[in-house]
């Protein structure tokens, strides 16, 4: 079996065992995901738990972050992994510090979907520079 299709097996097997747990980001139902793990569970589960996200991954993060508080089981996907630092903020200093601050546990999932192989990643696209990450002036990838 496949990474991927390892995934999608526990994901389903997760929806049909427990009603709390739902799925949100970015063409992950009608679309299936940007490598088809979530393909077809639209149709079984419906669009209140395998919910299609606008393109903010902070907005993603935020609302699985008031999921789970209410008792939901949240697992966002974001399109690639490459987008996680938009959502850094609501995940390290909301998520992160929530049970220290009031006392409430976060129970989320954030799936952080990669290509399986370099040539793969080549081939279809090109991960995000992270030159602007670093200090030093002119660092190029």
């Amino acid at each position: 079996m496949a990474s991927a299709q390892a995934i999608s097996s526990a994901l389903r097997e997760e929806l049909r065992r427990d009603d709390r747990v739902l799925l949100m980001g970015e063409d992950i139902g009608v679309f299936g995901g940007a490598f088809k793990v979530t393909d077809g569970m639209i149709e079984e589960f419906g669009p209140d738990r395998v919910m299609d996200t606008p393109l903010a991954e902070s907005g993603i993060i935020g609302t699985a972050i008031g999921a789970a508080v209410v008792g939901m089981r949240p697992v966002c996907e974001m399109q690639f992994s490459d987008f996680i630092s938009c959502g850094f903020d609501q995940l390290v200093n909301v998520a992160g510090k929530m049970y220290y601050r009031q006392g409430l546990a976060v129970p989320i999932t954030v799936r952080l979907p990669w290509p399986i192989s370099w040539v793969a990643v080549l081939a279809t696209m090109r991960p995000a520079s992270t030159a602007s990450l670093t200090l030093e002036p002119g660092c190029q990838r």
